[in-house]
């Protein structure tokens, strides 16, 4: 639920109430790689890219075969 709120309150550019919601969904499951690479997206778009960068890497971590992390993290570069 808490991850649904949070993409919610992106879309409304409600950037720091969705990083709320996605620490709190990744509290209830640390290991669900989702959610650390939707809380990157909204930390790319609020230009906190370093933190961005690592939260790929953690959903690369816990989800390796997902190659979207894998292009999402490489959009950094061009920031």
């Amino acid at each position: 639920m808490d991850d649904i709120l949070a993409a919610t309150l992106q879309k409304m550019n409600r950037y720091e109430e969705a990083l709320d919601n996605y620490n709190l969904a990744i509290e209830k499951n640390p290991e669900d790689s989702k959610y650390f690479n939707n809380k990157a997206v909204t930390l790319q778009k609020m230009n906190r890219h370093e933190e961005a960068f690592d939260n790929y890497n953690l959903a690369i971590e816990k989800n390796p075969e997902d190659s979207g992390y894998y292009c999402q993290k490489g959009s950094i570069k061009n920031c």
